[in-house]
C-alpha cells in the first residue's frame, strides 16, 4: 500500500515537524476527497449511486447525508487511503480526526447546525 507514493515522498513528509505532517495529510485527503467525489459524477457507473444524493426534492438538514451505501464507502475509502499510504508513522488519532469530516455521521451533524 504504502508504495502508492514514492519512498522519498513519503520520507520528506514524515521527517517534517508535527504541525507540517497535519497540514499535509489535511491537504491531500481534501484533494483525494475532491476527487473522489469528481469520479461519482463523472463515472457512470458510480453516477448512478451517487445520484441517490441528488435526488432529495426538498432541501433540509438530512439532504447533503443522503447517499447510495456503496457511494459513501467509495468516497470514504478513496479519501482515507492515500493517508495511509503516506503516513505510517503518523499517531492514528490524527488519521481518524482527519477521515472525521468524510464520515456520514459527521456531515449529518455538520449539516443539522447550519
Amino acid at each position: 500500500m504504502h508504495a502508492v507514493f514514492p519512498d522519498a515522498v513519503r520520507r520528506f513528509v514524515l521527517d517534517q515537524p508535527g504541525w507540517v505532517q497535519f497540514t499535509v495529510l489535511i491537504l491531500l485527503a481534501d484533494l483525494a476527497n475532491y476527487l473522489g467525489h469528481r469520479a461519482l459524477h463523472e463515472i457512470p457507473p458510480l453516477w448512478r449511486l451517487h445520484a441517490v444524493h441528488h435526488s432529495s426534492t426538498d432541501l433540509d438538514w438530512l439532504s447533503t447525508s443522503r447517499g447510495h451505501p456503496l457511494g459513501q464507502i467509495i468516497n470514504l475509502v478513496v479519501t482515507v487511503v492515500p493517508l495511509y499510504a503516506i503516513g505510517e508513522a503518523m499517531p492514528a488519532s490524527w488519521l481518524g480526526q482527519i477521515a472525521a469530516p468524510f464520515r456520514p455521521q459527521a456531515r449529518l451533524s455538520r449539516s443539522a447546525r447550519t
